[in-house]
């Protein structure tokens, strides 16, 4: 067996970072912690797994991630910890999923059928935003091309 290396103790660290992040309902800091896991996926050049990681991240954006952390439970209600009016789809992300889409030879409809599956997977109670409705804000960015 082989001693961890410094990039398994990198996504260690990552791993326990986002777990806080979501413990504590601080969504949008979740959502940076992913993105810096997608980021370590692609230095260490797994492509597949960097781009649902970033379907993830675009799915997460997508429902307006907030950081309520240390809010009273009480206080959620009015201030939940996603709002869609909040949203902010970055194009230069929607960009880097759609060239990992081309770079894997997925189809448009395929990358649509394989975010449908990651936000499905990823999404939890409090995400008021639906998959589909998220695919539809994403391909309205900027940073979307058609895919074959």
């Amino acid at each position: 067996m082989r001693d961890p290396s410094d990039a398994d103790h990198e996504w260690q660290r990552l791993n326990t970072e986002a777990l806080d992040h979501a413990r504590n309902n601080d969504w949008g800091l979740y959502t940076n912690t992913q993105l810096d896991k997608a980021d370590h996926l692609k230095r260490e050049g797994l492509p597949k797994r960097e781009l649902e990681l970033l379907l993830s991240v675009l799915y997460l954006d997508a429902n307006g991630p907030e950081n309520r952390g240390g809010i009273d439970p009480e206080l959620l209600r009015e201030f939940p910890p996603f709002d869609p009016g909040m949203a902010v789809i970055p194009p230069a992300l929607v960009a880097r999923a759609v060239a990992l889409f081309g770079g894997l030879g997925l189809t448009g409809e395929q990358a649509h059928a394989m975010f449908l599956d990651v936000a499905t997977r990823h999404r939890n109670k409090l995400m008021p935003v639906s998959p589909a409705e998220a695919w539809t804000a994403i391909t309205q960015t900027s940073g979307f091309r058609s895919l074959p």
